[in-house]
C-alpha cells in the first residue's frame, strides 16, 4: 500500500480494540488497517506539534496519546491526540514539566494500573523521572537520577514491563560497546 508520510520520527502504536496502527507524527496521523491494507489520513483538528521524533505513549484509559512536544519556548511540552475525537491539543499541565526531548534523550510510558504517564529523561538540563497524572493534569515533582548512578549517553531501547512493574532501558553509546542494562520501578 502507498504510505502516508506521518512527519518526521512519528510513533507508531497498535490499538487492539481498533485492529488498526497509528504512525502520529508531526504533520498528521496516518491510520494503517491491516484487513483492508490500506493507509488513511485522520487529518486531526487542532494544533500540529513542534520538532520531530518526539517521545510519547498511548493511553489506554482515556484514549489519547501523549506527545512530548518539541517546541518548549511556550512552557506548553505536552501534547495529546485523542483518538475518538481525532483532535490535538496542547495540555498545558501545572508542574515542573521535563524539557522536550527525542526518543534518543528520553521515553514515555503509560502506567495503566497506577493511571499515570512515566517519563525517563536521560539527558538535558535536569535527568531523571517526571510522573505526569492525566486526572489532575499535573506533573509531580522530578525525581533526579543519584549523583553516582549511571551515565546514559542515549536511550536505545526501552520498554515497560507491566507483569513486573519495571522500565527496561539499554542504553549505549551511538555505535560503541559500552552498554548497560538499567532497569526501574516506580512506586506510588
Amino acid at each position: 500500500p502507498t504510505a502516508i508520510s506521518a512527519g518526521g520520527f512519528p510513533q507508531l502504536h497498535y490499538l487492539p480494540s481498533r485492529k488498526q496502527f497509528l504512525a502520529v507524527g508531526s504533520d498528521t496521523v496516518a491510520i494503517f488497517d491491516p484487513e483492508k491494507y490500506l493507509w488513511t489520513d485522520a487529518k486531526p483538528k487542532g494544533p500540529s506539534p513542534k520538532g520531530y521524533d518526539a517521545c510519547g505513549c498511548h493511553d489506554t484509559k482515556r484514549g489519547r496519546i501523549y506527545r512530548n512536544d518539541g517546541d518548549g519556548s511556550k512552557g506548553e511540552r505536552l501534547m495529546a491526540y485523542d483518538i475518538g475525537d481525532n483532535a490535538r491539543s496542547h495540555l498545558k499541565p501545572t508542574g515542573t514539566a521535563p524539557e522536550p526531548a527525542n526518543t534518543n534523550a528520553a521515553f514515555y510510558e503509560y502506567d495503566a494500573r497506577l493511571d499515570i504517564v512515566v517519563a525517563v529523561h536521560f539527558k538535558g538540563k535536569k535527568p531523571g523521572i517526571y510522573v505526569y497524572d492525566p486526572k489532575s493534569n499535573s506533573w509531580a515533582d522530578p525525581i533526579p537520577f543519584p549523583a553516582d548512578g549511571p551515565k546514559f549517553p542515549f536511550a536505545a531501547n526501552t520498554f515497560f514491563n507491566r507483569e513486573l512493574n519495571a522500565y527496561f532501558c539499554h542504553v549505549a553509546g551511538d555505535s560503541k560497546d559500552d552498554g548497560v542494562m538499567w532497569v526501574y520501578r516506580y512506586k506510588k
